[in-house]
């Protein structure tokens, strides 16, 4: 994962995950953790591999998450959501 850091100060950075973010805030959603995927920010909606992470109130089993999710997608494995 590469997270851009532009701003000194705020809520969210956004990443790039080398990996379908849609597929991963769908199986996230299945383990009750919501992810923004690049497409909601897009105004075509298009695929992307980037997602906006909200680093002010994250649980720590949203870090795990992210990090098998991105760990499959690498892989190129999908992302289980059981």
């Amino acid at each position: 994962m590469t997270v851009d850091i532009a701003a000194p100060a705020g809520m969210f950075v956004w990443a790039d995950a080398h990996c379908d973010t849609n597929a991963m805030a769908e199986a996230g959603m299945a383990r009750g953790i919501l992810l923004a995927p690049g497409c909601l920010f897009s105004p075509n909606q298009l695929p992307s591999t980037r997602t906006r992470i909200n680093i002010s109130a994250m649980a720590p089993e949203t870090f795990a998450f992210l990090a098998s999710a991105i760990q499959a997608g690498a892989k190129g494995k999908t992302v289980r959501t059981g």
